[in-house]
C-alpha cells in the first residue's frame, strides 16, 4: 500500500514538473513572438534618432495654453521657447498681462520642427508653478 502511495506521488510530481515545464516553453514562446514585432517605446522613454534625418517627422506647433498657479495675482511676462532639442529654442512668443491662478493663459504661434518646449516667467509678483500646459498642432 505505501510502495502504491509513494509511486502516486511520484507519479504527480513527474507530471507536475512536465506542466511547469511546458508552461515556461510557453511563456517563453509567447514573449519571443511578442518581442518579434516592432520595438515598442515605452512612456518616458527617447524615441530612436538612429534613423537619416530625412526620415524623422519634424512636428509643428499652432499654440500653447498654460494655466499657472501664483499668489498674489498681478501683472506676469512669460516667455515661450520651443526648438528641435533642448539647447537649440527659440522665441515662439510672448505672454505679458495680469495674471492669476487658474487662467487660460492662450499662445497663438506657427513653429515647425518643436519638439522641446520651455516657459521662462521673467517678471512676477509671486513664485510661479504651472497647473497644466498644453501643446496644440
Amino acid at each position: 500500500m505505501r510502495e502504491d502511495k509513494k509511486q502516486t506521488a511520484g507519479k504527480r510530481k513527474h507530471e507536475s514538473a512536465c506542466l511547469l515545464l511546458v508552461a515556461l516553453l510557453l511563456s517563453v514562446a509567447f514573449s519571443l513572438t511578442v518581442c518579434a514585432g516592432e520595438k515598442e517605446e515605452m512612456p518616458g522613454q527617447q524615441p530612436d534618432t538612429s534613423q537619416s534625418s530625412s526620415q524623422l517627422v519634424k512636428p509643428s506647433v499652432s499654440g500653447t495654453r498654460v494655466i499657472p498657479q501664483q499668489t498674489p495675482a498681478g501683472h506676469t511676462i512669460h516667455k515661450i521657447y520651443g526648438g528641435p532639442s533642448s539647447d537649440n529654442l527659440k522665441l515662439l512668443g510672448v505672454l505679458d498681462g495680469d495674471t492669476k491662478s487658474g487662467q487660460w493663459l492662450t499662445l497663438k504661434t506657427t513653429a515647425n520642427d518643436v519638439r522641446y518646449l520651455k516657459v521662462r516667467t521673467t517678471e512676477s509678483p509671486s513664485w510661479i508653478s504651472w497647473r497644466e500646459i498644453e501643446v496644440y498642432k
